[in-house]
C-alpha cells in the first residue's frame, strides 16, 4: 500500500518538491522529503533502543504523517498555504484511504494503526490532531516528528544569522537561542 502511495506520479512529484512548512521547519523546496528522510534515520536509530516497537509501522507513519502538505502548501512563487490546506488542513487521510479503498492488501488492523498515525502525529489536539497518539508507535512518531520540526527550525536560524551570538527568535519555539560556541570558545567576546 505505501509504494502504491508514494509512487504515483503526482503524489511522488510533489512530495519531492513540496517544502514541509512555509517558515517553521524544512522551509524549502524539497523540505518535507528532507524532514521524511530525516525521520527514517531517526526512528531506525530509536527501534534499537526500543526493539519492541513495530519499526514497520513506525517507518510507513513517518512516510504517511504529513502527505497531506502535497495539497496544503503551494510553493511555485512563494510558500503559502492553499485554500484545501486553510480549509482542511495537512492530515493526509483522504490519500491514505483512497490507498486502502482501492483494494490494496492491507488488514484492517493495519490500515487502522496507519490512520491513526496520520491523525495523531501532532501528538494534542491544541496542536491540530483530531487524536491523541494512542499507540506506541503513534507516540514515538510524534516526539521525533516534534524534535526533527525544532531542531530544523533551530538551524535555520543559525543559519539565518551566522555573525551573531543570539538567533533571533525561532518560530515555533519563540525563543532566541545562543549559539554552544560563543560559550566554548575562550576567543569569543563573552560578558
Amino acid at each position: 500500500m505505501l509504494l502504491t502511495i508514494i509512487e504515483d506520479g503526482e503524489i511522488s512529484s510533489r512530495m519531492q518538491a513540496s517544502p514541509a512548512e512555509t517558515r517553521i521547519h524544512h522551509a524549502f523546496i524539497g523540505g518535507l522529503l528532507e524532514h521524511i528522510v530525516s525521520l527514517c534515520r531517526m526512528a531506525a536509530l530509536v527501534q534499537q533502543n526500543y526493539p519492541w516497537i513495530n519499526i514497520d509501522l513506525l517507518l510507513a507513519g513517518v512516510i504517511l504523517h504529513d502527505i497531506g502538505k502535497i495539497h496544503e502548501l503551494a510553493y511555485e512563487r512563494a510558500f503559502r498555504y492553499t485554500e484545501v490546506g486553510r480549509l482542511t488542513g495537512h492530515i493526509g487521510l483522504k490519500i491514505v484511504r483512497a490507498a486502502i479503498d482501492t483494494g490494496m492488501q492491507v488488514s484492517p488492523g493495519v490500515a487502522l494503526a496507519l490512520e491513526h498515525l496520520v491523525l495523531s502525529h501532532h501528538g494534542e489536539l491544541q496542536y491540530g490532531s483530531p487524536v491523541q497518539p494512542l499507540l506506541p508507535e503513534a507516540i514515538m512518531l510524534h516526539h521525533l516528528d516534534n524534535l526533527d520540526a525544532r531542531m530544523a527550525g533551530i538551524k535555520a536560524a543559525v543559519d539565518k544569522a551566522p555573525l551573531t551570538a543570539w538567533t533571533e527568535k525561532v518560530p515555533g519555539l519563540e525563543r532566541q537561542i545562543l549559539r554552544t560556541e560563543y560559550l566554548l570558545d575562550p576567543a569569543s567576546d563573552k560578558p
